[in-house]
């Protein structure tokens, strides 16, 4: 049961080992409705093993996909493509020591017709700064929270993820950061009007605890509006 939307939903693994040392790598794939997971209605989720041996997320993509191996190598890595059966211009992902990133676009040609092409560059464009757009959503609702402007957070918010303004406000959610520092945020996968952003800041919180926060978000501006989602938290080093 996905308790953010109140639905039941299915789990897939797949097991695969990208840097050759014997211990696979997990995939994770839940499906349910297009209201929990967007257009496709299904979501991806990658988690690699730390030094520690504790599992992380590394990478969040809408979509359920087969993950093409390929024989290059970065960072001790393969390099990986993400297939969903309905699409032969598969990107290539590659490992940047942190998560995997998108490398490059395989360009089958289809047609000479360079009107087409020039299309094609106006629509990577358009994503691109879509991209963009994503991430500074991300950013201005942690630099409002480190501000204490909580309505312009809250206002960045869909009302079923933020809930009320009072509990979004209460000490037991955000109301009692004082400070924010952002470390870095950036759009890692998009997918129609979907965007999984992926950030780490420091929140200051002296109702709580202090701490290096890293964190998914799911943005779109499938309505016309850009709205955070949904977060999650990948993971947390409290600092008292």
């Amino acid at each position: 049961m996905n308790t953010d939307c109140n639905e039941k939903v299915e789990y897939g693994f797949l097991l695969i080992d990208l840097n050759d040392d014997g211990n696979p790598e997990v995939f994770q794939t839940v499906s349910g409705t297009q209201m929990c997971y967007g257009k496709y209605g299904c979501e991806t989720t990658a988690f690699f093993k730390n030094e520690k041996g504790e599992w992380n997320i590394s990478n969040s993509w809408i979509g359920c996909f087969e993950i093409k191996i390929l024989p290059s190598v970065n960072n001790s890595y393969h390099d990986i493509q993400l297939s969903s059966g309905w699409d032969d211009n598969l990107p290539v992902w590659r490992w940047n020591g942190k998560l995997y990133e998108l490398f490059a676009k395989e360009n089958y040609d289809r047609t000479d017709d360079h009107s087409n092409k020039g299309e094609e560059n106006e629509g990577n464009d358009q994503i691109s700064g879509n991209s963009i757009e994503a991430t500074n959503q991300v950013r201005s609702w942690i630099e409002s929270l480190g501000k204490r402007d909580f309505q312009a957070a809250y206002n960045l918010m869909t009302p079923s993820l933020s809930k009320s303004y009072a509990i979004f406000t209460s000490t037991n959610r955000y109301g009692g950061i004082v400070k924010t520092n952002i470390h870095s945020v950036e759009t890692v996968s998009s997918s129609g009007c979907n965007y999984v952003v992926v950030a780490s800041y420091d929140s200051y919180d002296p109702s709580n605890r202090d701490g290096k926060f890293t964190e998914r978000f799911s943005v779109n501006n499938c309505s016309g509006d850009w709205q955070i989602t949904n977060i999650k938290n990948i993971s947390v080093e409290y600092y008292r």
